[in-house]
């Protein structure tokens, strides 16, 4: 995979892929507080991601993850509590 501004992201993660087709993309939620480790993947697949941003996130994973219309930012897990899915 290929970011917007030309990143190399690799999905090639064996073990990770092997436990997210246990599960429907279309009903499921991946939550992560990094892009490229967490979510790259998952957004490759097209479940539903959360990016859990805070000050350290790099404004191109929040990009990557923007770019995706199942994806979403929260500020903190516990935001989730305040949001519809």
């Amino acid at each position: 995979m290929t970011s917007k501004d030309g990143r190399k992201i690799n999905l090639r993660r064996g073990e990770y892929y092997k436990i997210l087709r246990k599960f429907n993309p279309l009903n499921s939620y991946v939550i992560g507080d990094g892009f490229s480790c967490d979510l790259s993947l998952p957004m490759a697949l097209g479940f539903n991601t959360i990016l859990v941003s805070d000050f350290e996130t790099m404004q191109w994973a929040k990009n990557e993850s923007s770019r995706d219309k199942n994806s979403m930012h929260i500020k903190s897990l516990c935001s989730l509590l305040d949001t519809k899915l």
